[in-house]
């Protein structure tokens, strides 16, 4: 009680914290203790919780000052305000503490600044998405999956109805070319023959010998 009176007063004076940390809303600072590691993907190593690890930061914006086996200590900054944490971790669980902020934060061994809480909750969704990488994707395989099926569906179609308006096309072609070759000369069908045509006219009877 004593220090929020401190930073009040402060405040109040336009002493040494900035506005932003004086304006800001103190609460109860949250630290991650002993969050599991589950083997969903198989037993990992103390490298691969690490990497794993410092992928998260990096994704989160926060820089690794020093690391040794077993732990690492970050670092976030977004204008005046700063903030530091200590992770450590073994092969089935991690833990994010508090290791040191920026005054504008307001820490007072209790509670700080909420950006600080904000940081610290969302490198934890980091953490967390990737040590459950399938849990975290499993309803998009799903979705995936359907889409899959109904693009296959739709190609089906697809190729089908190219068959049928091909189907078409020929026998339009075809039609067509018999009509023309109708209409040429020469292209009639022959008539029946005329049998006075090819019955041979009998020759006269030679007179009779003198």
């Amino acid at each position: 009680m004593d220090m929020l009176r401190t930073l009040a007063t402060l405040c109040l004076a336009g002493g040494l914290l900035t506005s932003a940390g004086c304006s800001g809303r103190l609460d109860p600072i949250e630290n991650v203790d002993h969050a599991p590691i589950y083997q969903n993907t198989g037993p990992r190593s103390l490298e691969q919780v690490r990497d794993d690890l410092i992928a998260a930061l990096s994704t989160e914006g926060w820089g690794v000052l020093d690391q040794s086996q077993g732990w690492l200590l970050a670092q976030i900054q977004s204008g005046d305000h700063w903030a530091k944490v200590r992770i450590t971790y073994d092969a089935k669980s991690y833990t994010i503490l508090h290791f040191e902020s920026s005054p504008s934060l307001g820490y007072n061994g209790v509670e700080i600044h909420d950006r600080y809480n904000e940081w610290v909750e969302d490198l934890d969704e980091a953490i967390q998405d990737r040590f459950h990488p399938s849990a975290a994707h499993d309803d998009d395989d799903d979705d995936d999956d359907d889409d899959d099926d109904d693009d296959e569906a739709d190609e089906a179609d697809a190729v089908q109805a190219a068959k049928e308006v091909q189907a078409d096309a020929d026998a339009d072609a075809d039609a067509d070319a018999d009509a023309n070759a109708a209409a040429l000369p020469g292209n009639d069908p022959a008539p029946e023959p005329d049998p006075t045509w090819t019955t041979p006219t009998p020759a006269p009877a030679a007179p009779p010998p003198a």
